[in-house]
Parts: structure tokens; sequence; C-alpha cells
């Protein structure tokens, strides 16, 4: 419309419709709008969330470009933020690192105790591996 001006288009009436509130009238105006492909690219009556569902691939290509396009804007305006924030982040990381201290558990086999982030490794000592081998022992015995 912008490239060919406004003096070759026309606004039609389609069908008188009564209406309670203005509301209502655009989501019939957007109804006939999907209907019929118009030039609108605007669909009256239409939420935000709609909006989003309707155009999610196009927003997607979109963010993507402009991630690609801003990398070394957005890397350098996150640093910025970190380094105005620097305190706030070393003070949620020692509370996360207090929490999870906090949070010891004890080896069934060998009754060592182990931070839950240090199963694995705990799980590969010799203290654990010996008293596997004796568990394993014990019931050897238990079920001759």
């Amino acid at each position: 419309m912008n490239n060919l001006g406004i003096d070759n288009f026309y606004i039609e009436l389609i069908k008188e419709t009564p209406c309670d509130n203005a509301e209502q009238l655009r989501a019939i105006e957007g109804e006939y709008i999907r209907q019929q492909g118009t030039l609108n690219t605007r669909i009256e009556g239409r939420t935000k969330q709609q909006y989003t569902i309707d155009n999610r691939e196009k927003k997607a290509e979109y963010d993507k470009e402009y991630r690609e396009a801003n990398k070394e804007y957005r890397k350098q305006q996150k640093a910025e933020y970190h380094e105005q924030n620097k305190e706030y982040y070393n003070q949620r990381s020692r509370e996360n690192y207090q929490k999870i201290r906090e949070q010891k558990e004890t080896c069934e086999v060998c009754g060592i105790s182990y931070i839950p982030w240090h199963r694995k490794k705990h799980l590969a000592t010799k203290r654990h591996q010996q008293a596997m081998e004796q568990l394993e022992a014990l019931l050897i015995l238990l079920l001759l």
C-alpha cells in the first residue's frame, strides 16, 4: 500500500454486524482478514499470545539473525552487566556453595559422607571399593 499509494485501495463494508464493544468488532474483522487474505498485516482482535503463536518461526529466525549480527555487542553488554553486579554474583555463588556443602550424603556401604556432586568420585575410591568387596564376600558367605 505504501508503494502503490492510498488512492489505489478502498475500504469495503462486507457485513453489518451488531457488537457490544470495539473488541468484539475487532475480533470479527480479524476473522474476515484470516478467511479472505488481505493486504492487512495486522489482524485485528488478535492477542499478543495469538500473534506470538502465529509468527513463532518468523520470530525465531529474526532472533537468530539478531544474535548473529550483534554477537560482539551482546558479549560486551553481558560483560559490563556482570562487572557492575560482581558483588551480587559473588554473594550468590557463596550462598549456593554453602547450600551444596550442607547437603552431605552418607554412603550406605562404607559410611563416608560426601557432597552429592562427588558421588561418582566417591564410588571410585579405594575405601569404597574395599567396602564393596567385603560386603560381597559377606553376602556370598550368607548365601552358602
